[in-house]
Order: C-alpha cells, then sequence, then structure tokens
C-alpha cells in the first residue's frame, strides 16, 4: 500500500521512470548543444592547466632533491 492508501501501480512507477529518462536525455541533448560552440575552448584551457600543474609538479620535485 502507498501513503495514499490505493494500492501500487506498477505502470503508473513505470511511466515516471521513463519520464525521468526522457527528461535527462532532452537535458543532456540541450546541454551538449550549448557546449558544442566553446567546447574546444574547455578542452583547450584544461590542456593547459594540466600542462601548468605537470610544471609546477616537477619543479617542485627538481627543488626538492
Amino acid at each position: 500500500m502507498s501513503p495514499e492508501g490505493e494500492p501500487r501501480d506498477p505502470m503508473r512507477w513505470l511511466f515516471r521512470a521513463a519520464m525521468l529518462v526522457l527528461g535527462a536525455v532532452v537535458t543532456l541533448n540541450i546541454a551538449i548543444a550549448f557546449l558544442d560552440p566553446i567546447l574546444p575552448w574547455i578542452i583547450g584551457g584544461g590542456l593547459i592547466g594540466a600542462a601548468v600543474y605537470a610544471v609546477v609538479v616537477y619543479r617542485r620535485w627538481r627543488d626538492q632533491g
């Protein structure tokens, strides 16, 4: 029994789950469409950040020894 006192309906649960998945897919599609023009800049910034981090770690390791 559900909290409201009515029996559980598996079709209603399945419909809600399907709507949740559909909403997630639509939202992800919209997010990808908005990020598509700036994705190369995001990837480039991440690569530059990783390179700077690697240089800093290397310099600290060299100065320590």
